[in-house]
């Protein structure tokens, strides 16, 4: 049953392909590639340490204009220290310890029934479930993630056309970070990650 559970996260690309092509992006001056590669990375392998400190690195690189709304503001949150050790793999490891423990406790409990197996059957159990609640729990879709690609910037706007009014004070530096929420004739509308909603060009954002 964990095996199966866990089916997703074993076949995923390990982290550390991950890591290694946002870096060579990084070399080669494509700082939105990398990004996108390490959120796609963090979608697959959520908490994983050096993903998180690798897309840290690399917002520190895009230049994000100075912001009086904090509804535009562009830079995403850091990830939660305390998310960073509970990444894929110390889950598998604390799920696969867990149903040892049940298995401990329950086959104690069959052959000469003590007090104390109960409870680390209990224990055991209670643990395996709560793991696999935190590794079902609903993630972001890679293709609802999405970074500016035009060199210039792209400008969000209040309508899918041209002639709707900016929704910002300046354009989207290449490499600001998107949620897509939806299409229409060759617009995509995105949230930025202090809330606000608006409109870009579908060719000038990668996702």
């Amino acid at each position: 049953m964990l095996t199966l559970l866990l089916s997703g996260t074993i076949l995923a690309a390990p982290p550390g392909d991950y890591a290694d092509r946002g870096k060579a992006a990084v070399v080669d001056g494509d700082v939105p590639s990398a990004i996108l590669t390490f959120r796609h990375g963090l979608i697959e392998h959520p908490g994983d340490r050096e993903l998180g400190d690798l897309l840290e690195a690399a917002r520190d690189l895009i230049p994000y204009p100075p912001i009086a709304d904090a509804s535009e503001r562009l830079r995403p949150d850091a990830q939660a220290n305390g998310d960073r050790w509970l990444g894929a793999w110390e889950l598998t490891a604390g799920g696969l310890g867990c149903a040892i423990l049940f298995a401990f406790g329950a086959a104690a409990w069959l052959t000469t029934r003590p007090r104390w197996a109960v409870l680390v059957a209990a224990a055991g159990l209670l643990g395996f479930v709560a793991v696999l609640g935190i590794m079902t729990w609903p993630r972001a879709a890679p293709g609802n993630v999405a970074v500016v690609r035009a060199e210039k910037g792209t400008v969000l706007r209040t309508g899918n056309a041209d002639s709707y009014p900016p929704r910002t004070a300046f354009p989207l530096p290449p490499g600001a970070e998107l949620t897509i929420l939806g299409h229409r004739g060759g617009w995509a509308q995105v949230q930025l990650a202090g809330g606000a909603v608006g409109w870009v060009r579908e060719g000038e954002i990668r996702n």
